[in-house]
């Protein structure tokens, strides 16, 4: 994960139960920018926005008209966008870190969280040459997140503006 300061991809999201059922699929767009900086749009079925922007993260529910406000720093490391715009020394503090066998020409990573209050049972990274393409938690519930990433371009110069949300006229802004 050390290779790449910035990441575009197209992505999508299965959760499964405990049984391995199919509960929830989403698709959506991804940007983020090392350190602490990510636009996490999910766009089908139902839109919602996640914005950092190195100190706050916003989360947008159009469909509610209702926007949340909180600090970077109370946010756990587990969520995907926080992982993957963190720093490599953070996921290092948090989780131990383990090589995977290959699996379908991709390399895998491990990471269980050291504290063990945590929500996340384990986090499996795969990367194909050097580009992450797969990632994997499984929480404390049985639930699985499966996440595949499409189109990814590293290292390129995004623009600011995705990085900065300010809520729409009329939207409930909750501040946590």
């Amino acid at each position: 994960m050390n290779n790449f300061q910035s990441m575009q991809a197209g992505f999508t999201q299965i959760l499964s139960d405990s049984n391995g059922n199919k509960m929830q699929q989403t698709q959506g767009i991804m940007a983020l920018s090392r350190p602490g900086k990510f636009h996490w749009e999910i766009t089908n079925p139902t839109p919602q926005l996640l914005v950092a922007d190195g100190h706050y993260l916003w989360i947008y529910d159009k469909s509610l008209s209702q926007a949340t406000k909180q600090t970077l720093s109370g946010m756990r490391t587990s969520n995907p966008a926080s992982l993957l715009s963190g720093s490599t020394d953070t996921i290092q503090k948090r989780f131990d870190v383990k090589k995977l066998n290959n699996k379908q020409n991709m390399t895998g990573f491990q990471l269980q969280p050291k504290m063990h209050d945590d929500i996340v049972q384990w986090i499996q990274l795969y990367f194909q040459q050097g580009q992450l393409k797969e990632m994997r938690i499984a929480d404390n519930l049985g639930q699985l997140s499966t996440f595949r990433f499409s189109n990814v371009k590293l290292n390129q110069n995004l623009n600011p503006a995705l990085f900065r949300f300010k809520p729409p006229r009329g939207v409930d802004v909750i501040s946590e």
